[in-house]
């Protein structure tokens, strides 16, 4: 009997990798063939342990390593996607040292080695798996960057947002006095208070000057200026709202002590003052709405092919799953915080 063209071929060409070519795909992205073989071992190892975030979560190991499955196989086509963009784009590819060193950055917040290996173990992952997740966050940062590089609100959608949303751009300047003890702050409050009008302001001065422990402030009369809303702790904040002008406080508890505040002015921050926070916020709304439609077209352009044996791929979400999503085992998983936001993919050089 003769062998057929392609046994013949293989056997030639087996040294070469025609084993690899008759490997069966998990997926295939662009041409470029995603083998089982790099979802097995994983799987393999992941069934033969005990995850303790799994069993926390009350998700059983079958449901867990179908779960996996899907999550690996979605991180291994993201790489293949985000690296032919990359160099569509003149993008650096992360470098091993880059990794290893956001890594050893990782492990400094542990006192031992000892305790960064139990954290594996309690995530139900592996150091190289952390390094394959740390390789694909980076090079998802370095596309991201160069892809929306020219995205920016313009000058009227800042003004307009201002006008919008003028309410959160309220100042108001505030004087205070900081002392340890609810006594001496409840007897400084009550002079305070009790004070004609005409006097609270050099009253509350003088009394700064010599009691209060934020020196640099007791300098002033107590001054701290305009307060941001964004800025001022939760206590003094919910203080500041229930006054009125030239108002004084009761005694506030704070991390410093006990303080006596009071409201001195209220205005609107100017909008050149407020244009940075609002070139952050929005411009920050529109690099994440714009790098998302890129992504959704990438794998839309990406001539991607899931097998079936794992579901299906979503390209709004970029992730595999079920053909219906509730009929996914473990959907409801919670991601696993700390170390890993996702599984890892294939190895990192």
């Amino acid at each position: 009997m003769k062998r057929s063209t392609l046994a013949v071929l293989c056997l030639t060409l087996l040294a070469a990798g025609c084993a690899d070519l008759l490997e069966p795909a998990a997926a295939v992205v662009g041409g470029e063939k995603i083998p089982e073989s790099q979802l097995n071992a994983a799987v393999e190892e992941f069934e033969d342990t005990e995850c303790p975030l799994l069993e926390e979560q009350g998700v059983d190991q079958q449901e867990g390593a179908r779960q996996l499955e899907q999550r690996l196989l979605s991180d291994l086509i993201r790489r293949h996607v985000l690296e032919a963009e990359a160099r569509e784009l003149d993008v650096e590819l992360p470098t091993s040292e880059a990794v290893t060193e956001e890594i050893d950055l990782v492990k400094a917040e542990f006192e031992t080695p000892e305790e960064f290996e139990q954290e594996l173990v309690n995530q139900c992952v592996t150091e190289q798996q952390v390094r394959d997740i740390t390789y694909l966050r980076k090079l998802e940062e370095a596309v991201r960057t160069e892809a929306t590089a020219d995205v920016s609100p313009s000058a009227e959608d800042l003004r307009d947002f201002y006008n919008e949303n003028v309410d959160q751009f309220q100042e108001t300047r505030v004087a205070h006095i900081v002392v340890t003890n609810l006594p001496s702050a409840k007897k400084l409050a009550s002079q305070l208070q009790a004070a004609p009008t005409g006097r609270v302001d050099k009253l509350f001065e003088k009394l700064a000057r010599e009691n209060s422990l934020d020196v640099a402030t007791g300098k002033r009369g107590g001054d701290l200026g305009y307060v941001d809303p964004q800025t001022a702790a939760p206590q003094i904040l919910a203080t500041i709202q229930e006054l009125d002008e030239g108002q004084i406080s009761d005694p506030v508890q704070t991390q410093e002590g006990y303080e006596i505040i009071r409201l001195t002015d209220k205005r609107v921050m100017p909008f050149e003052a407020a244009r940075p926070r609002i070139e952050e916020e929005l411009g920050g709304q529109e690099i994440d709405a714009a790098w998302l439609r890129w992504l959704v077209d990438a794998y839309n352009e990406a001539d991607i092919k899931v097998n079936p044996r794992y579901g299906q791929l979503d390209p709004e979400s970029q992730t595999v799953v079920n053909t219906g999503l509730g009929d996914v085992p473990g959907a409801d998983l919670q991601p696993t915080p700390s170390l890993t936001p996702t599984p890892a993919t294939q190895p990192t050089p």
